[in-house]
């Protein structure tokens, strides 16, 4: 009787979370060529799901079985080696894929898709459709499963969410904490140097004890 094994997992690369759309692969150190095992894409949170019988990994000449899985994005390049040890029918395996990964001497970084930053700030990711992105990739040749690039994300959400008129949740977002992050930074921005200032100005745009940016742009125009 051929024993089934599966290996059930998630590809994470920090700090952008789960690698969505990767190819995992899975294999068996031999003497000679290693023995494919099994392969998948992982799926918008990174989980995947290997599995194979015990004569993919037996043999009179190989010993205790030595699994291993390989990483690789979508144009097939390797980000990651991962060792396997078996535990019984069924073995997690977590993988955690380097966020430099390095080939040929070259360093190269892996971007989050926009779908993977909205998740990560909680909010309802886009999907390819409601963005546009899946014309594109059709028009290319790529699998339907890929994600969007960040800066396609932020452009679509923009024209799906407020007509094209302003920036949606995950793009208004990375504006606002880029310049408060510049402002935290920076010793001699007022921010740092009197941290309890509260606005004196009139806030016609803005309930009783908040000042917004509409206040500040209505005190400009009437200046």
């Amino acid at each position: 009787m051929n024993e089934k094994y599966e290996i059930r997992g998630t590809a994470v690369s920090p700090p952008t979370g789960p690698l969505a759309n990767v190819s995992v692969r899975g294999f068996d150190a031999d003497p000679g060529i290693d023995d494919p095992l099994d392969s998948t894409d992982t799926d918008s949170d990174g989980e995947f799901e290997l599995a194979f019988g015990a004569d993919a990994i037996g043999g009179s000449l190989e010993g205790d079985p030595e699994v291993y899985v390989r990483v690789f994005d979508a144009d097939d390049r390797e980000l990651h080696t991962e060792p396997i040890v078996l535990s019984g029918a069924t073995t997690r395996a977590d993988i955690v894929v380097p966020a430099d990964s390095t080939e040929n001497g070259e360093t190269r970084l892996a971007l989050p898709s926009g779908q993977a930053v909205a998740r990560a700030m909680d909010e309802d990711a886009l999907s390819n459709e409601e963005i546009g992105f899946d014309a594109a990739l059709d028009a290319y040749g790529q699998p339907g499963r890929t994600e969007a690039p960040l800066w396609y994300y932020v452009l679509g959400e923009a024209r799906e969410t407020t007509g094209g008129e302003r920036l949606g949740p995950v793009g208004s977002r990375i504006v606002a904490e880029v310049l408060v992050g510049l402002a935290a930074a920076d010793p001699s921005s007022f921010l740092m140097v009197e941290p309890g200032w509260e606005p004196t100005l009139p806030a016609p745009c803005s309930a009783d004890g908040e000042f917004a940016m509409g206040d500040l742009l209505a005190f400009a125009l009437d200046y």
